[in-house]
């Protein structure tokens, strides 16, 4: 079989260290090779000492979606593969994505790092009790967006390949035309709250509306390092911009959709309320109890930032996912 091209894209601060190197080792050892790895580093910070003397680094803005919303001209090969900067591939990891796109004729595939099916019952409570996930019944879509604005999960997969509504943005294999459909680079008002919560749901479901069926591989073999070099060290301001972002999100990705019915979006404002009322009680009780008593007024900050934009003019001018284009 001929494989497509394809290059490699990860975004870094610079600071994953060992991790970092395990990864490029790990590209490195690919049984299908990639034309060329693509870092791309926020301007200011420093390039990182670890190599594999295969790497190209390219400056740009500062950004969970920033670093990954870019026109990537330089990427003239058939596919991207998106990396964060902390993951270990299998050195048969490329190949066998492409093995599993062929098979569904598709043009998009993310890895999960964790399959719903390793998680235990008191793990799958505490999702949704506390992050608001939940399974669903549809054996044959991986995850899909619920009307909180959150996920649901196939719990019970019925293949390891599935259809899914959102991708994981730890590891992606996309066809460069099909990146270029989405436009991704409107969806940067993500990074107003500095951490940028479900931007891959927004990614993934963007890609669906627009013609592209994305998948989900429950794959194994995959490590994820979690290097966390850009996340919010202080609790508070960290699950206080968490609820700045979801409210955002949830405009995004399920009120302001075109195709919703008036009684969806009612039962979805009662759904998202009563979600965002208990991530306000437990977050604050959490920082409360770890000696951050901010996170109450913190989060209503964060949430009228986001009132802000979703009622301002450069979000107002952004279509609907869902609209035709």
């Amino acid at each position: 079989m001929k494989y497509p091209s394809y290059t490699v894209a990860i975004r870094t601060l610079g600071k994953a260290g060992e991790k970092y190197q395990a990864e490029l080792d790990s590209l490195a050892n690919q049984s299908l090779k990639a034309e060329a790895i693509n870092i791309y580093i926020p301007n200011g910070y420093d390039i990182p000492k670890e190599t594999v003397g295969l790497e190209n680094y390219y400056r740009c803005d500062k950004g969970m979606v920033a670093q990954r919303a870019l026109p990537f001209d330089e990427i003239t090969t058939d596919y991207i593969l998106f990396l964060d900067d902390d993951m270990v591939l299998p050195p048969n990891a490329v190949e066998d994505m492409f093995d599993k796109l062929a098979e569904k004729k598709g043009e998009c595939i993310s890895i999960s790092v964790e399959p719903p099916y390793s998680l235990t019952i008191l793990r799958v409570l505490k999702l949704a009790i506390v992050s608001g996930w939940y399974p669903h019944r549809d054996r044959n879509v991986a995850w899909k967006i619920a009307p909180n604005g959150e996920y649901t999960f196939s719990a019970h997969p019925a293949a390891k390949v599935l259809a899914t509504e959102c991708v994981s943005f730890a590891i992606i294999l996309i066809s460069k035309s099909a990146y270029n459909k989405i436009c991704f680079n409107e969806e940067r008002w993500l990074d107003t709250f500095g951490y940028a919560v479900h931007d891959e749901a927004v990614f993934g479901y963007k890609l669906l509306c627009r013609g592209v069926q994305p998948y989900f591989y429950f794959a194994d073999g995959y490590r994820h390092l979690s290097a966390r070099s850009g996340h919010v060290k202080r609790e508070s301001i960290s699950d206080a911009k968490k609820i700045g972002c979801r409210l955002a999100v949830w405009h995004r990705l399920v009120y302001s959709l075109e195709k919703r019915s008036v009684l969806y979006k009612a039962m979805a404002v009662v759904a998202f309320s009563s979600f965002m009322m208990r991530q306000y009680i437990l977050r604050g009780l959490k920082d409360l109890f770890l000696g951050e008593p901010q996170f109450f007024g913190l989060a209503i900050r964060e949430m009228r930032k986001a009132w802000i934009l979703i009622h301002s003019e450069p979000y107002k001018s952004l279509k609907p996912l869902d609209a035709a284009y």
